[in-house]
């Protein structure tokens, strides 16, 4: 069911690499851990099992959905598998506008700033509150 390419890097993050993957022939991300899998710190595993259950509760067209995990038990590795999101990350996209926003147009800005402003209102709405906590262009 899940095909991961891991030759196609989409993203370096805290965890390791988001990869492009195939998900029952669609389109996915999965997130793939840096260096040594067997090295995962309990803390590291505590994040990422946080993350995975906030992800299983949210809903929202501006936040991706997870469409499962993928456990790969030889290695002790557990992965989310992401929905595809077709684009480009905010920082490359203000970099590519020229030299900044002010390049793109106002009614874009303005919906950009209304995506991610409401998708920080269904966070911080949950209860208890869910704190991004790492909010910045290349994650946007």
């Amino acid at each position: 069911r899940l095909t991961i390419l891991p030759q196609r890097v989409l993203s370096v993050g805290e965890f390791g690499f988001v990869v492009d993957a195939r998900l029952d022939g669609a389109k996915a991300a999965v997130r793939v851990p840096r260096g040594r899998m067997k090295v995962v710190t309990p803390a590291r595993t505590s994040k990422l099992m946080r993350e995975i259950k906030v992800l299983m509760l949210i809903r929202h067209p501006c936040i991706v959905a997870l469409h499962g995990i993928c456990v790969e038990q030889e290695m002790g590795v557990v992965t989310p598998v992401l929905e595809w999101v077709e684009g480009v990350p905010l920082d490359a996209f203000v970099k590519s506008a020229g030299l900044g926003l002010g390049r793109v147009p106002i009614e874009t800005r303005q919906q950009l700033l209304l995506g991610i402003s409401s998708a920080l209102w269904c966070l911080h709405e949950q209860q208890p509150p869910i704190v991004h906590g790492d909010l910045k262009g290349s994650n946007v």
